[in-house]
């Protein structure tokens, strides 16, 4: 365990400024894409905010409520896409930098270039299976809220009767609580996932099942690592309420230098 953690810093602290300044880029330019057909579809908007106030601008979105739906589906559409390729390039660029070498900022174009179509592969396997689990426990939800008949007049069941109100918001939180745990056990498995596909330039699904073998294997070191990393976001978030964001570009980098570092030294057999 130690040996990763000196790896990766070492990694960091030789490479810091182009860490960051690749971090910087692989977010800036994501954003500026995204930022272009953005001021183009928004553009009537914003006139009309400028020229008639909030009241004229209300009633433009009332007035063009779906389409403005649909033009924020294309941008979240459009980002799903984007932003992947250029964390897999980021990836490659903090794996590379272990080199004598170091790192250059040359190197995250390339990564993107040559890792482009898995990243946006495992950006769909990753929706699918948030997905997966979300209808997983939707289903035996709702279910059980039909049974309890659960219909428009809820709130005023939970008031005339507080035994079944109780009820149905413990049902809730049950599986709320259900959904979530699933998800924390599912992302702590798959934590190595991208990094097992840049590292070792396996494909989407092989890496998904190196990454579930390498934290079987490895319980108790991908836990420590799971806790520094939650350690160092702590800290992140904490520094960036004194100065928004500038933590992040910092810090940011360190995280993914540890689990490129993890994804290489631990083993999927003891």
């Amino acid at each position: 365990m130690e040996k990763i953690f000196q790896k990766a810093w070492e990694n960091y602290k030789k490479n810091i400024v182009t860490f960051i300044g690749g971090y910087f880029l692989s977010l800036l330019i994501p954003v500026i894409i995204i930022s272009v057909p953005a001021v183009v579809m928004f553009l009537p908007l914003l006139n009309i905010l400028l020229s008639s106030g909030i009241n004229g601008a209300i009633n433009y979105i009332f007035a063009n409520f779906r389409m403005l739906l649909l033009e924020l589906m294309c941008l979240f559409i459009l980002s799903f896409f984007i932003f992947p390729p250029f964390t897999f390039g980021f990836i490659h660029l903090v794996k590379e930098g272990r080199k004598r070498k170091g790192a250059k900022i040359k190197m995250l174009f390339d990564g993107i270039k040559v890792y482009w179509k898995k990243a946006i592969v495992q950006q769909i396997l990753s929706l699918l299976i948030f997905l997966g689990i979300t209808v997983a426990v939707g289903i035996p939800a709702l279910s059980e809220l039909h049974q309890l008949h659960i219909h428009t007049s809820s709130f005023s069941t939970i008031i005339s009767n507080k035994a079944e109100g109780i009820r149905i918001i413990g049902l809730i939180l049950g599986y709320l609580f259900l959904w979530l745990a699933l998800l924390l056990i599912v992302g702590f498995f798959l934590i190595y996932w991208r990094y097992e596909i840049v590292n070792f330039n396996t494909g989407v699904l092989e890496g998904l099942k190196r990454s579930v073998k390498k934290v079987r294997y490895n319980l108790l070191e991908t836990f420590v690592v799971w806790l520094v990393i939650i350690m160092i976001s702590s800290v992140t978030g904490l520094l960036d309420k004194i100065i928004p964001f500038v933590a992040t570009f910092i810090l940011a980098p360190l995280i993914i230098s540890i689990l490129v570092e993890a994804s290489l030294q631990l083993k999927e057999k003891k």
